[in-house]
């Protein structure tokens, strides 16, 4: 799906580099787009109020995701400007294992109140277009779909420099990419960010525009045809065994696969 993971495959694991193709996720930019006027409500958020800067993540809070970082990169936001309490609230979508030390860290810096952990969601398109900034702590990463449905809806992206994310976040256009487990660095972005709106819409609308033109669903299918068109014909039907599951198909196949690659 990466790059990353395409030279894992080759230098590591010894896969001939005529044996690996690389197709990157697709999202889809219809479903994850910006919202039509301004941040929209979410469901449930008590982070209503215009004059809030919400960022926030979607995601399993496991150690791989590395949530806690992100609960103390913004404890660390805050110390670097306390007037930040004012305006700056945090979003954590999801469940796992460090759900309950999540909010245990929050309540020990004393600003549980100051942060939203609703647990798992199903409306996650309309939990990011209710975000200010999209964040991702993530100690590994393949092609992150959060990313691309972040960059999707509009949003500007801060993300670890881990796998294949700095393959979808062009540092300084689209997001900013800081090294995994450096709370520190997170928390300088995060703040930079809330005090540069301008900076923030226009990594959003580039990400958005990066998204469209090169992660998108339509693409995605068009590279798996391709793929299995090119499989299909090294394929030799003469040399097929009968299975006996019933008759030999010896016509194109690439009807049916664009069907099934299509759905």
């Amino acid at each position: 799906m990466s790059r990353d993971l395409e030279r894992y495959l080759r230098t590591d694991v010894g896969v001939p580099a005529a044996r690996v193709e690389q197709i990157y996720n697709g999202v889809d930019a219809v479903k994850f787009r910006p919202a039509d006027d301004g941040r929209a409500a979410i469901e449930g958020c008590p982070f209503r109020d215009p004059r809030y800067w919400l960022v926030g993540t979607v995601g399993r809070m496991d150690p791989v995701k590395d949530p806690l970082n992100l609960v103390r990169a913004f404890i660390q936001a805050l110390q670097l400007a306390p007037a930040k309490r004012e305006r700056m609230r945090l979003l954590l979508i999801g469940d796992g294992a460090l759900y309950s030390e999540a909010r245990a860290m929050l309540g020990a810096a004393g600003i549980a109140d100051l942060a939203w952990l609703p647990g798992e969601r199903n409306d996650v398109p309309d939990i990011l277009r209710g975000l200010d900034c999209f964040a991702l702590p993530s100690l590994g990463e393949g092609i992150s779909n959060t990313i691309l449905e972040a960059m999707a809806t509009g949003l500007p992206v801060i993300a670890t420099d881990v796998g294949g994310n700095s393959e979808l976040v062009h540092h300084r256009i689209t997001g900013e990419l800081v090294p995994a487990a450096d709370a520190a660095a997170l928390a300088r972005s995060i703040a930079r960010l809330a005090d540069e709106p301008v900076t923030a819409i226009a990594y959003g609308r580039a990400g958005r525009q990066r998204a469209v033109a090169s992660f998108g669903l339509a693409g995605m299918v068009r590279r798996y045809q391709s793929l299995y068109d090119q499989a299909l014909e090294r394929c030799d039907p003469a040399s097929r065994e009968p299975t006996g599951d019933g008759p030999m198909h010896t016509e194109s196949p690439a009807g049916p696969i664009k069907d099934r690659a299509a759905s």
